[in-house]
């Protein structure tokens, strides 16, 4: 009887391992399956902007990458760059205006700038935050490659968010731009960064978080209430 037991927990423990392991080993191939996608998505970016311009037949082309490789998604800056191809592509007509300013955000997002983005610079910033938003006062600094201002206090405010252009201390997060440069960083214009600071320093509540944790957080906070799908 006893080896009996011993043999049925024996079975059980192998069967649990094996699916533990084959739970790692498709968590792993998942991973890997996102980073060769997003690497693709580089080069290909890297490609469409090798003249110096985007035509409409590349940003149409973009976009039915992105639909097709959609693991890519999963992770930014994939995630950003087809909701922005989206939205340049609303209504079916595209503004020299989009053109240059998807351009521009490509070539920065891909690291093909000069600078890079200032947030990897900022030693006191709070990173892996969930950011919550229903009653919770922003403020924005930078530059978005998520869109323009408007659009972003706007995503902000469809999430349940309270937006300033004033920093102070009833402020609960400053948001930095993924594209912010060293250069912006150090000017006058990253003044709230340095303002933000002080707040904290103050023992204020204010938590200064990318634009990334903001976007993740975002599209978790939408989904939640059922006003957005996997993309905001």
């Amino acid at each position: 009887m006893l080896r009996l037991i011993i043999r049925i927990f024996w079975r059980m423990f192998v069967a649990n391992n094996a699916s533990i392991n084959g739970k790692l080993q498709n968590d792993q191939d998942v991973e890997r399956s996102i980073s060769r996608s997003i690497d693709e998505l580089i080069s290909l970016s890297k490609g469409l902007l090798a003249d110096g311009r985007l035509n409409d037949e590349e940003i149409r082309y973009l976009d039915e990458w992105l639909k097709t490789n959609q693991q890519c998604l999963q992770r930014w800056p994939g995630n950003a760059i087809f909701d922005r191809v989206a939205r340049v592509l609303e209504d079916s007509i595209i503004e020299e205006q989009e053109r240059t300013d998807l351009f521009d955000i490509l070539r920065q997002t891909i690291g093909l700038s000069e600078s890079k983005v200032a947030f990897e610079a900022i030693p006191w910033q709070d990173s892996k935050i969930m950011v919550e938003f229903t009653g919770r006062h922003f403020c924005f600094t930078g530059r978005f490659a998520f869109g323009a201002r408007a659009i972003i206090t706007s995503a902000t405010e469809k999430a349940g968010g309270l937006c300033s252009n004033v920093l102070n201390e009833h402020i609960d997060f400053l948001v930095v731009g993924s594209l912010s440069t060293h250069e912006w960083l150090n000017s006058s214009s990253g003044a709230k960064l340095q303002r933000a600071q002080k707040l904290k320093e103050a023992n204020c509540k204010i938590a200064i978080v990318s634009e990334y944790y903001w976007y993740e957080s975002l599209k978790f906070t939408l989904f939640e209430q059922g006003l957005g799908r996997n993309r905001v």
